[in-house]
């Protein structure tokens, strides 16, 4: 319901707000779709920033698909990429 995910949304705010890039992640995808949340691509656009900036791969992955700009587009999926392979070999 919708008031679930007013309450998810409220503690990702929380954790994402404490620098948990995870949270950040999920807070954006939830403000991307109107899930439990007003829908607002601008504050999600910064909360994937936040996220990319810690490198987290989904984040960088996310921001490569609502960008219009297709240069920008496939250089944040090569961020993406790096981030994911920084994981991989347990660098994170």
């Amino acid at each position: 319901s919708g008031g679930d995910g007013a309450l998810a949304a409220h503690w990702l705010g929380v954790a994402a707000s404490r620098g948990m890039p995870e949270a950040m992640f999920m807070l954006a995808t939830m403000l991307l779709e109107g899930d439990g949340v007003a829908r607002d691509e601008a504050r999600a656009r910064r909360w994937l920033e936040e996220a990319a900036e810690l490198d987290y791969p989904e984040a960088w992955q996310q921001l490569a698909l609502i960008e219009t700009d297709r240069e920008r587009a496939a250089q944040y999926m090569r961020r993406a990429e790096h981030a994911l392979t920084h994981r991989r070999e347990g660098k994170r």
